[in-house]
């Protein structure tokens, strides 16, 4: 039987097997911890000696923390739910996958007191610098998926603070990312035009391989529609009496 805590939080017990007295901190509910003593005294000075190494061994590591934290039914999502937010099953897994393919295989392994200081703002910023896509091509990750990443693992790291494994958060004062486009898309000059779109159908159909793709980049070309609305038009929104007037509705 557990005898009453001390002051400083610490509760012991004899584990009945072998006499060994297990150790208990107020600051971790649920972790006993076997101590080398068998006399209960001097087990719990040898947990006050070394009581912070202890904890931090006591707790999870980061990826336990990570594993479905954007899931649909995660606390952290119906906790946003209920305040209002609404939030797409491929948002929800995009931020998943921030936390699980990048922060994660990096800093999964450490606890969350190890990251708990403004020292790891830098380490975390340094790391950013270099990081590749997780996918086969390894291409250098953009600047918009960087602040994604930046802003999915800060979230993490609140929820962390809320559960009182965490007292900062070390990204807060991290500068982003510069949100312009690193590659801007340029305008298609008249002669390249000329060249993609012939006046004859034979030649059109040369370059673009069928008369369906022909007509589909026609319409990208003549209209600026978007791809998805380019996919969703039906005959009926062709109006044949204003010469083929498009009505995009969706």
């Amino acid at each position: 039987m557990a005898r009453p805590s001390s002051k400083d939080g610490i509760r012991a017990k004899v584990r009945t097997r072998d006499g060994i007295i297990l150790i208990h901190f107020a600051e971790y509910h649920g972790h006993w911890i076997a101590s080398p003593e068998y006399d209960r005294a001097r087990a719990i000075a040898w947990a006050r000696r070394n009581r912070d190494r202890l904890i931090r061994r006591a707790d999870h590591p980061i990826s336990f923390y990570c594993e479905g934290f954007y899931a649909n039914d995660s606390l952290w999502v119906r906790r946003q739910k209920e305040k209002g937010r609404t939030y797409s099953d491929i948002h929800l897994f995009n931020r998943q996958s921030y936390l699980s393919n990048y922060f994660c295989k990096a800093f999964g392994h450490l606890i969350p007191q190890d990251i708990d200081n403004t020292e790891f703002r830098r380490e975390f910023d340094n790391w950013l610098l270099d990081i590749r896509s997780y996918r086969n091509d390894g291409k250098k990750l953009s600047r918009a998926t960087k602040n994604k990443i930046i802003y999915s693992v800060s979230d993490f790291i609140e929820e962390l603070i809320d559960l009182k494994k965490m007292t900062m958060n070390p990204l807060i004062g991290l500068k982003k990312y510069n949100k312009d486009p690193e590659n801007p898309r340029g305008v298609i000059d008249r002669d390249s035009l000329a060249l993609m779109f012939p006046p004859h159908h034979g030649d059109l159909i040369r370059i673009w391989g069928s008369s369906m793709w022909a007509c589909l980049m026609l319409v990208f070309y003549d209209t600026g529609v978007r791809p998805g609305e380019a996919r969703a038009l039906t005959w009926a929104d062709i109006d044949i009496k204003r010469k083929g007037f498009l009505s995009i509705r969706k």
